[in-house]
């Protein structure tokens, strides 16, 4: 049986304190991931999806009451309902992510924005329609200052899926229609935040400390 010494109960509980503040700071980085699916209001309802993404049923830019502000405006650039959601119940979808969509362009150019921490982020983005292949979508995945274009070259596929990597410098992503004969339609979008060095350098500390503690313990 082992008992620690006065002196290193107080170095055991400093090195916890430590490493507990340093992963905490790591985990509060604010923003990790936050996942979108478009579609009618309540298509998630049900679901495996439900309690893992935000549906997004074509309502104005606004906040959400669910800790996010997200939502669609016009082409003047004022936020605005959008009746262009669709859910296809079509049986080949793979799940009801892809049996869901928005179509950014019903006689406007509609864009769709969200306010997130400033900051590099991975994108995951799912277009298209799982009942026609008429769609081109040409999107501008705007930060701020950075856009990164998303061409799908009209493949004729029923989806599309890019992966792209973006800076956020003004405290939103805004995703935007390219061209007015394209026909682009979103179905659902993952967006992860990219751990900064420091924040990998910090965990890395605490979990050595807390390794330290289980070693000591034994």
């Amino acid at each position: 049986f082992f008992m620690p010494t006065p002196e290193e109960l107080t170095m055991k509980t400093r090195n916890l304190l430590l490493s507990t503040l340093v992963l905490s700071v790591c985990a509060s980085g604010a923003f990790a991931e936050v996942n979108i699916s478009w579609g009618p209001a309540g298509h998630l309802d049900g679901t495996d999806f439900a309690a893992d993404w935000l549906g997004d049923d074509g309502s104005p830019y606004g906040d959400r009451g669910n800790g996010y502000t997200y939502g669609w405006f016009n082409g003047a650039g004022d936020p605005d309902p959008q009746d262009a959601n669709r859910n296809r119940n079509n049986a080949a979808s793979p799940n009801e992510l892809y049996d869901t969509l928005n179509h950014m362009r019903k006689g406007d150019a509609n864009t769709w924005k969200i306010e997130i921490p400033n900051g590099e982020y991975n994108v995951h983005l799912v277009t298209g329609d799982p009942n026609h292949t008429d769609q081109e979508n040409d999107i501008n995945v705007v930060g701020g200052s950075m856009s990164v274009l998303i061409d799908d070259e009209g493949d004729g596929n029923n989806f599309d899926e890019f992966d792209i990597t973006i800076t956020v410098d003004e405290g939103f992503l805004q995703l935007v229609p390219v061209a007015a004969d394209t026909n682009q339609k979103v179905s659902h979008m993952s967006i992860t935040a990219v751990p900064e060095p420091g924040s990998i350098v910090l965990a890395v500390f605490g979990l050595l400390g807390l390794f330290g503690l289980a070693r000591r313990r034994r």
